[in-house]
């Protein structure tokens, strides 16, 4: 099968999506929903994108035009925050026997134009099991990639955190954090720009407080993220506000051995909660009990182990299924 996959680039997530592909036996194109991936363009994109109205008309006009050339299979759209409704339309009209799958990981409520493309794919998944729910989606969970495994090295970490900086997971992160010695922890917030960062501090006011040395526009590389994870007794979750699918962070996490703290109560539904292993804590930063942290992480053993069944919620799993509709009759 010949798979083109459109997706916008997300920490390699992306590229390891794609490798995937081609390990279970299948041909990939991988293009990137934006027509530039620099720091800027995708700062842009996420604030306004009508900026970048014309790149983004002839990067997705140069895509048709080889997609019509040598239709694939399948197409297989991640996120779609920036594909034009017109893409899709014409190819399906030129190209009647391609198949269309959608996926999201993020919430309709923090990328709305994602629920309007909904109707032109044959199959739509969603990690988020409330939008799943309302939008008559399937729920598919995220994934964990084979770099986060559990390691014989010394947890001496007892928490961390790494992740993109929103809402109020500054604000979060330390207070849970607050709850072991300085040298114990360590956290990593990343923007995707200087100027964004700066941006969101004059307009957003609970980002008016946070330190500009707290903040990194480089993200970690994989490797880095998940020998932390593996260096950490628990590691630090926070959604985003109204989103109840659960974040990579958290199978990566569980899948590298460290425990979980996170204010995500949808966690109790999934088969491998377990209250040792997660700590639900209150999102309210004011709210957290140091002391019940503290507890937590103090009770957590020297060597951790993923899951039972853990690789279910692997990315080769993940995979299979999202390609699945495609190969159904093939």
């Amino acid at each position: 099968m010949r798979v083109l996959m459109i997706a916008p680039s997300f920490f390699g997530y992306e590229k390891a999506i794609a490798q995937e592909i081609r390990a279970q036996g299948h041909e990939v194109e991988l293009v990137d929903e934006r027509p530039s991936n620099a720091p800027v363009a995708r700062a842009v994109v996420r604030v306004a994108p009508a900026i970048l109205g014309h790149r983004i008309t002839a990067h997705f006009r140069e895509l048709l035009r080889r997609a019509e050339h040598d239709p694939p299979d399948l197409v297989l759209v991640i996120k779609g925050e920036v594909v034009p409704e017109w893409f899709l339309t014409t190819l399906r009209s030129r190209s009647p026997r391609v198949r269309f799958v959608y996926y999201t990981f993020d919430s309709f409520a923090n990328s709305p134009r994602g629920a309007a493309l909904l109707p032109l794919f044959d199959r739509a998944f969603s990690f988020d099991p409330d939008d799943a729910r309302r939008t008559g989606v399937d729920h598919l969970p995220l994934f964990h990639r084979p770099e986060f495994h559990p390691g014989d090295e010394p947890r001496d970490l007892d928490v961390s955190f790494i992740g993109t900086l929103h809402g109020d997971r500054h604000a979060f992160a330390n207070a849970v954090a607050a709850a072991v010695p300085p040298e114990r922890r360590l956290l990593w917030f990343y923007s995707p720009a200087a100027w964004y960062f700066w941006l969101r501090k004059v307009f957003v006011r609970r980002y008016r407080g946070i330190p500009r040395a707290d903040v990194r526009t480089t993200p970690l590389p994989i490797g880095a993220v998940a020998a932390t994870m593996r260096r950490s007794k628990a590691v630090i979750d926070l959604q985003r506000p109204g989103q109840t699918g659960l974040t990579m962070r958290v199978f990566e996490v569980l899948a590298s051995g460290a425990a979980l703290i996170t204010a995500n109560a949808a966690i109790r539904d999934e088969p491998f909660y377990d209250p040792a292993r997660v700590l639900i804590v209150p999102a309210d930063p004011a709210r957290i009990d140091v002391a019940e942290v503290a507890a937590f992480i103090a009770a957590q053993p020297a060597r951790g182990t993923s899951p039972a069944g853990f690789e279910d919620r692997s990315l080769a799993a993940w995979t299979s299924e999202v390609l699945a509709p495609a190969l159904v009759g093939a």
